[in-house]
C-alpha cells in the first residue's frame, strides 16, 4: 500500500465530534489554571515569596552597610589611640577592639538568622510528584518546645 492510498483511506473515515460539554470543561479548566503558577501554587504566594526575599536582601544590605560604618569608626578610634598611647597599650587596644567586633558580628548573624527564619516560616518538601508537603516551622517549634529551622535557606529552583 502506498502513502497516497493510506492518505485517501484516512480521509474517507468519518470525523469524530467533540463530546457534550467539552467546550465548557475546557473553559472552566483554563479559568481555574489562570490563578495558579506552574507549580500549582496561587500566584499571590509566588509574589509574596519574592517580596520576602527582597525584604531579607534589603535587611542584609542594611546590616552590611551599618557594619562597615561601625568598622570604619573603630579603625579611626584605633588610629587616634595609637597616636596617643604607648606601643604596648596599642596592642591591647587592638585586641580588645577585635574582640568587640567579633562579638558584634556574632550578634548581627544571630539577628539575621532570626529575620530569615521569621520571614520564611514555611518549608516545602517535594513528594513523589503527586503529593507535595509544606511544614510550618512555627507550629513545629510550638509543638516541640524548642527552635525549628530549615537546614538551608536556599530557594527551590
Amino acid at each position: 500500500m502506498k502513502d497516497r492510498d493510506l492518505d485517501q483511506l484516512l480521509r474517507d473515515l468519518p470525523r469524530e465530534g467533540a463530546s457534550v460539554g467539552f467546550k465548557t470543561r475546557v473553559l472552566a479548566r483554563s479559568q481555574a489554571l489562570a490563578h495558579v503558577d506552574d507549580a500549582g501554587r496561587p500566584r499571590w504566594a509566588t509574589s509574596l515569596r519574592w517580596s520576602v526575599v527582597a525584604a531579607a536582601a534589603l535587611a542584609i544590605v542594611f546590616a552590611t552597610v551599618s557594619w562597615r560604618e561601625a568598622a570604619e569608626e573603630r579603625r579611626e578610634e584605633i588610629a587616634r589611640h595609637a597616636a596617643e598611647a604607648p606601643e604596648d597599650r596599642t596592642d591591647s587596644l587592638r585586641i580588645e577592639t577585635m574582640r568587640n567586633e567579633y562579638r558584634d558580628l556574632e550578634q548581627e548573624m544571630r539577628h539575621l538568622r532570626r529575620l530569615v527564619a521569621a520571614s520564611e516560616p514555611l518549608v516545602g518538601v517535594q513528594g513523589n510528584g503527586e503529593y507535595d508537603y509544606v511544614f510550618d516551622l512555627q507550629q513545629i517549634t510550638r509543638a516541640r518546645g524548642g527552635d525549628a529551622f530549615p537546614v538551608s535557606y536556599r530557594l527551590p529552583e
